[in-house]
């Protein structure tokens, strides 16, 4: 997975098949990840090691159940997670203090106590 270090850019939007993305973690250039769409997506690997990360996007993610490992992106300027329906938690999201944008969050009705309300 050495090739994904340089790895700025995944736009994987409206793949519907798509389960789940292994060997994320090794992407630590990655700058913007766009799984919008995505609606068998059930998991993210942890974003802990994507410390370059500006924007998310999983809106229309409905499978998707949680996000974990945002307090190291610091860098985080946007996250869209509109019609997550199962979406429980957004893990670390109060460490993200670039965060500029949150897109909408709209039938996230699963979400807990979202921190930035």
């Amino acid at each position: 997975m050495e090739t994904l270090v340089s790895l700025e850019d995944l736009y994987a939007e409206g793949c519907v098949k798509l389960k789940c993305i292994r060997g994320l973690e090794q992407a630590t250039k990655l700058q913007r990840l766009d799984v919008g769409g995505c609606s068998e997506l059930d998991e993210l690997p942890s974003m802990e090691t994507l410390v370059s990360l500006e924007c998310l996007w999983a809106e229309g993610c409905v499978k998707l159940k949680c996000i974990r490992g945002l307090e190291q992106c610091r860098q985080l300027r946007t996250l869209s997670v509109t019609g997550c329906s199962e979406l429980e938690e957004v893990e670390g999201v109060e460490h993200c203090t670039w965060l500029e944008k949150l897109a909408d969050y709209d039938g996230c009705h699963k979400l807990q106590c979202p921190v930035w309300e």
